[in-house]
């Protein structure tokens, strides 16, 4: 009785991740519907996205500190018992309050799509649409732990983990932002060519000028 009881779980689980990824609109139609009701998993979900989330922040401030000049000095960073140590309790701290902040806005964003507007189920939208790409990052990062001694190091190279992980990466930015706009026609109403503009279009258009940015000082450093 009790492993019929875990098997029936461990489906629902992998119900609800296959749901999310593969059919965003029946997902947000049976899960994120009532704003009152807390959705299945949250904390689990809320944990990853703020995994996801302080990996994100974590590695771009170590880049940051490379591109200064300053990564030996601060080296002890630089080592995956530490990274690990302030992705997980920075991560969680700043990713709630992402999660709050930013879920405030996306309900902004459904009001300008002439969108029926919760801010529960806005922030509960953004949070699930948001740990598509953040549990690919922490899965990516645990991986990466099998092929490099440090968590950011221009001397250890693997070509073909870095070309795949960065590809990878981009398809689920994207990915999130189209299951993001699925979830926000499915369940509020909002209009088609508004919510394309908030929740396709401009979002598109931030990615791109932060990998540009990303990118041309990334190249002025390796240059300089």
């Amino acid at each position: 009785m009790c492993k019929n009881c875990i098997n029936y779980m461990k489906n629902k689980f992998v119900q609800f991740w296959m749901e999310l990824f593969f059919k965003p609109t029946l997902f947000y139609k049976k899960r994120l519907r009532n704003a009152h009701k807390e959705p299945a998993y949250f904390n689990f979900v809320l944990i990853v996205f703020g995994i996801g989330y302080g990996i994100n922040r974590m590695d771009s401030q170590l880049i940051k500190i490379d591109m200064r000049g300053d990564l030996l000095k601060f080296g002890f960073l630089n080592n995956w018992f530490v990274y690990w140590l302030i992705v997980i309790f920075g991560g969680l701290i700043g990713g709630y309050f992402t999660y709050l902040i930013g879920g405030w806005f996306y309900d902004v964003r459904i009001r300008w799509s002439k969108g029926t507007r919760d801010l529960n189920k806005s922030r509960y939208m953004y949070l699930y649409s948001g740990v598509v790409f953040y549990i690919v990052v922490m899965i990516e990062t645990i991986i990466a732990m099998f092929f490099y001694r440090h968590p950011y190091s221009t001397s250890e190279v693997n070509t073909v983990f870095d070309i795949s992980s960065s590809i990878i990466l981009l398809f689920f930015i994207f990915y999130s932002i189209y299951i993001s706009f699925k979830g926000v026609r499915s369940i509020t109403n909002a209009e088609k060519n508004r919510s394309i503009l908030w929740f396709i279009v401009l979002p598109i258009i931030y990615y791109v000028i932060v990998f540009y940015v990303y990118f041309f000082l990334l190249l002025k450093n390796i240059m300089y």
